[in-house]
């Protein structure tokens, strides 16, 4: 039976990947669920690069050396962020400000490694096969480093919340330092 359990409701568990075919433009365009996926990449990619911003700008007011400021602005995203603590703890005076601006990069750069994941692989359709045969379809995006790593819908949407949160507070937070 063929799309079997997806479409009577069935839900055995999904014992394998069977095939994963690539996503087209030309399918984005026609399916507005789709392109929901893109649209949720469009804004984790405009977000990512407000937190990119505000990293540089707080790098070069808390490093008084340019070259050290830039050296440190060449790393990649998760290094440039724990630096970003270091040299933030090193510059500030301690206050609850200082502790909100810390906590907020750590958030940051533990999301690094799903930022990391969303930019830099492809959306898959992915079909899988439970154990009674039945095959179903999912609009995913799997990890080539991990591809047990895996992205609906709602998990990229939790990651577009947090980090445009964290845009928001990382600009407020930058002011009262």
């Amino acid at each position: 039976m063929i799309f079997g359990g997806a479409l009577s409701g069935h839900r055995a568990p999904l014992s394998r990947r069977v095939q994963c075919l690539p996503y087209d433009r030309h399918v984005v365009r026609r399916n507005t669920r789709t392109a929901g996926y893109a649209l949720q990449l469009g804004w984790l990619v405009i977000y990512c690069t407000e937190l990119e911003c505000v990293s540089f700008q707080a790098i070069r007011a808390f490093e008084s050396d340019p070259r050290a400021a830039q050296q440190l602005a060449d790393l990649d995203f998760k290094r440039r962020i724990n630096a970003l603590v270091r040299i933030s703890r090193e510059h500030c005076q301690p206050s609850e400000h200082l502790e909100e601006w810390l906590l907020l990069w750590e958030k940051v750069s533990s999301f690094a490694e799903e930022r990391k994941a969303l930019l830099h692989n492809p959306m898959m359709i992915n079909v899988y096969e439970d154990d009674h045969g039945n095959f179903e379809m999912a609009r995913e995006l799997h990890t080539f480093r991990k591809p047990s790593s895996r992205f609906d819908g709602k998990s990229m949407q939790a990651v577009v919340d947090a980090v445009r949160k964290a845009v928001t507070y990382s600009r407020a937070a930058f002011r009262l330092l």
